[in-house]
């Protein structure tokens, strides 16, 4: 993949930093190492890897260089990323334990009450994501978003990797929930939600939507590739934990998430694509809304 850059501000010649660029072809996929380097030394010469190709940008010590490719993706820092999912978890602390029964009171039906702070957390998240996209200075156009945030197609080999991992997703979901019920009434503990109703079935598929789309965007478009280029091929383990501690509104589930959302971010980063994870996560929240309605379809 051929990149060009012009990196040197008008008035300003002093070089300070140089930007090694590593272009994956196969993947499309852009990953990048800041180091430091002398003022006026000689800048080395672009050299030709396997499955990619290096280059070195100029850049000023105010800005980095923007390439005809796309803006240079930043890593993330371990403290930053814990920022990242801890502010919309407590975000969510505040949604259930707060605004819901607030709701309550002044008389809106606990279904009605918990999803509108479900869909207060997902709506963050959506604009979460523009405004981390502005923040790299990118447009807010499809084309550039697509590419930002790994929504790519399927190919035959993403989409054999995509159904193996869901079934194994679900299968670990069914042993992990029947777990915790013997483990919840073992301790006598009856969760919170577990009293709320489902009667309201289109606030519950478009929250259905917006909790796959929200979710994977933020966590697995936005944050997981930034975490890749700080934390390497074990970046999938620090985003599955994080994800899992964003659950803090459902406190008691967390233990049990901690032992299988590791599997999305894992997908997400070894096929370096976006999209097998909004499948994955759609399908497997959509069977438990299905499981929920069963009954009374049958009745």
């Amino acid at each position: 993949m051929p990149l060009r850059a012009d990196c040197q501000r008008e008035g300003k010649k002093r070089i300070a930093q140089v930007l090694l660029c590593y272009a994956e072809e196969d993947a499309g996929h852009l990953t990048s190492r800041k180091i430091s380097h002398p003022a006026n030394a000689k800048i080395p010469q672009m050299a030709d890897v396997s499955g990619g190709s290096w280059c070195t940008l100029s850049v000023d010590t105010s800005e980095v260089c923007r390439m005809e490719s796309g803006d240079v993706i930043k890593p993330l820092k371990l403290w930053h990323s814990v920022l990242l999912f801890m502010i919309p978890a407590f975000f969510g602390v505040g949604a259930h334990y707060v605004l819901a029964p607030y709701l309550v009171q002044t008389g809106v039906s606990q279904e009605n009450a918990y999803n509108s702070a479900l869909l207060l957390v997902f709506v963050g998240l959506l604009l979460a994501v523009l405004w981390a996209l502005r923040r790299e200075g990118r447009p807010l156009k499809w084309a550039s978003m697509k590419e930002r945030l790994r929504l790519e197609p399927m190919t035959g080999k993403e989409w054999i990797w995509t159904l193996l991992f869901l079934f194994l997703y679900l299968l670990l979901s069914y042993g992990l929930g029947s777990l915790a019920g013997m483990v919840y009434g073992y301790l006598q503990f009856w969760p919170p939600d577990a009293d709320v109703p489902l009667t309201n079935i289109p606030f519950a598929v478009v929250l259905l939507v917006l909790n796959v789309v929200s979710e994977e965007l933020w966590w697995r478009g936005y944050i997981l590739p930034r975490q890749e280029l700080q934390h390497g091929k074990y970046a999938w383990v620090v985003n599955g934990i994080l994800w899992s501690f964003s659950h803090l509104f459902k406190w008691w589930a967390v233990p049990f998430l901690l032992l299988k959302q590791w599997m999305i971010p894992f997908i997400a980063q070894r096929l370096r694509n976006t999209t097998p994870c909004l499948i994955i996560h759609l399908v497997s929240n959509g069977m438990g809304i299905l499981i929920t309605l069963l009954p009374l379809v049958m009745n």
